[in-house]
Parts: structure tokens; sequence; C-alpha cells
């Protein structure tokens, strides 16, 4: 059975040892959307920790870039996974973290991004 995802319009996976951390450089797509983009950056330090607060120290969190077929622009993704048997708290916090930060932090970065919810 595929792995549902939960996609935020409203609203970043990385192993996690702890707290999770943001692989800085996973593609040149990623680096070359922060450098079109640098307000993403500090976004992606900040939502690290967010990541951390909401979903806790086993939750892993990485950016990824795709294309967005219909516009045809590349957009961040930003990826959350958590484990499946707190899937449905992942849900509610994915809500809180969208109403309390997300939105306006997202705004702030005036770049084309979203959050995905994932579970293992």
């Amino acid at each position: 059975m595929p792995n549902p995802t939960i996609q935020s319009p409203r609203s970043i996976r990385q192993p996690t040892e702890g707290r999770p951390r943001a692989k800085q450089s996973e593609n040149s797509e990623v680096d070359a959307y922060i450098r079109q983009h640098p307000g993403v950056k500090p976004l992606l330090v900040e939502a690290r920790e967010k990541v951390r607060q909401y979903f806790g120290a086993e939750a892993s969190f990485n950016a990824r870039v795709r294309v967005d077929p219909e516009s045809e622009c590349p957009w961040l993704y930003g990826d959350i996974r958590v484990d499946k048997a707190r899937w449905d708290d992942a849900v509610d916090a994915l809500a809180r973290l969208d109403d309390e930060w997300w939105l306006d932090a997202k705004a702030a970065a005036d770049a084309p991004m979203t959050l995905l919810l994932n579970h293992d």
C-alpha cells in the first residue's frame, strides 16, 4: 500500500538523530532554488526547529525541488516524515504548524513552496 501524503497548499525530510536537520545540499536543484530565492534559506533553518517542536525528535525533514506540471515553475517541497503509528497526531500537528507559523513564514519568503506530510 502506498504511503499516504497530505499536502498543505498553505503549508519541508531528513534522517534525524535527536533533532531534525535539513540536508542543506541534498541536490543541486535545492541549492539553485535557494540561490534564486534567498529568503528560503532562513526559513528552512527555522523549519528544522519547528518540525522538532511540532512533530517530535523522531520526525525527519528534507527539502526537494520539483517542477509544477501546470505552471512549469519550480516549487520547494518540505517533506515531513513521521512514524505511521503517529499519523493522526501528525495530521493535527501539521494543521497547527500551518496556523501558528507556516502561513506567515511562507508568505514572508515570497517563493513557491509547500509542506508535505508522509509516514514510514
